[in-house]
C-alpha cells in the first residue's frame, strides 16, 4: 500500500508538472504578441542575444572537445572493423548518419545544454525567487515573464539546434583527420563531407531539427518552472536544480527516442 501510494504521488506530481509546462508554453506564445511593439522587441532582442551567447556560444569549447573525441572514437572503431576496405568511406558515411546524426549528436548536445546552461538559468531564477526579486519586478510594473521567460523560450531551441549541427561538423572533421592518418590513400575533406551529406535525406534533417527544437523548448521551460518553484529555504535552490536536471534528462531522452521510433521504424 505504501509503495502504491508513493507511485500514485509520483504520477500525480508528474502530471501536474506537465500541465504547468504546457501552461508556460501557452503563456509564452501569448506574451510573444507583445514583440510586435518596437520598444519591447528591442528589449527582448538584447536579452535574447545575451541568452544565445550564454547558452550556445559559451558552450562551444566543451562541444568542440566532446565532438572531436566522439569523431575519433567513431572512426577508430569503424576502421578496426572494416580496415582498408575499398568502400570504407561509403560504409562510414552510412554509419555516421545512423549513429551520430540520428542519435548521438542530439543527445550529447542536449546533455551539454542541460549541464552547461539550463542549470545556471534554474539557479538564477531560483535566486531571484528566493530573494523576492520577482515580486519587486511586478511591483514596479516590469513583467517578469517577458524579461525571464521569453528569452529562454526562444534561445534554448535555437541554441540546441546550432549546437547539434556544429557537433556534427566537428565530428566529421575529426573523423577525416584520423582517417587521413590511418589510410594510405588520402581523401580530401570536401569529398569526405560530400559522401556523408549524400546519406543525409530531407527526412533526416527534419527529424534532427525537430529533436533539437522540441527538446530545447521543453528544457528551457523546465528550468524556468523549477527555478520559479524555489522556496525560502536553505537547500531549496540546490534541490530545484537537482530535480530540474533529472526532469530535463528524461524529457531529452524521451523526445529523441520517440521521434526516432516514429520516424525510422
Amino acid at each position: 500500500m505504501v509503495l502504491l501510494g508513493k507511485l500514485g504521488h509520483i504520477i500525480i506530481s508528474l502530471f501536474g508538472m506537465l500541465l504547468d509546462l504546457f501552461g508556460l508554453l501557452t503563456r509564452s506564445i501569448i506574451i510573444s504578441s507583445s514583440l510586435f511593439s518596437v520598444n519591447k522587441f528591442s528589449i527582448f532582442w538584447d536579452l535574447f542575444i545575451r541568452q544565445i551567447y550564454n547558452t550556445g556560444l559559451k558552450a562551444t569549447y566543451i562541444n568542440t572537445v566532446i565532438a572531436i573525441l566522439i569523431g575519433i572514437l567513431m572512426m577508430s572503431l569503424t576502421y578496426s572493423i572494416l580496415g582498408e576496405n575499398t568502400r570504407f568511406i561509403d560504409y562510414y558515411a552510412k554509419l555516421f548518419v545512423l549513429v551520430i546524426v540520428r542519435e548521438i549528436g542530439p543527445l550529447i548536445s542536449g546533455i551539454i545544454l542541460i549541464a552547461r546552461s539550463a542549470n545556471a538559468v534554474t539557479a538564477e531564477i531560483g535566486y531571484l525567487k528566493q530573494h523576492n526579486q520577482l515580486e519587486v519586478l511586478s511591483a514596479i510594473k516590469i513583467p517578469a515573464v517577458f524579461l525571464l521567460l521569453l528569452p529562454v523560450f526562444y534561445a534554448f531551441p535555437l541554441s540546441l539546434l546550432l549546437m547539434f549541427f556544429y557537433f556534427d561538423l566537428v565530428c566529421i572533421f575529426s573523423s577525416w583527420v584520423l582517417m587521413s592518418l590511418l589510410q594510405n590513400d588520402s581523401v580530401t575533406l570536401l569529398y569526405f563531407l560530400q559522401t556523408i551529406l549524400e546519406q543525409i535525406s530531407l527526412n533526416e534533417v527534419i527529424i534532427s531539427a525537430s529533436k533539437a527544437l522540441i527538446a530545447g523548448l521543453f528544457i528551457g521551460l523546465t528550468c524556468i518552472y523549477y527555478g520559479a518553484s524555489v522556496k525560502p529555504k536553505f537547500a531549496s535552490i540546490s534541490r530545484s536544480i537537482s530535480t530540474s536536471t533529472t526532469s530535463q534528462l528524461i524529457i531529452l531522452f524521451t523526445v529523441n527516442i520517440v521521434l526516432s521510433v516514429v520516424a525510422y521504424r
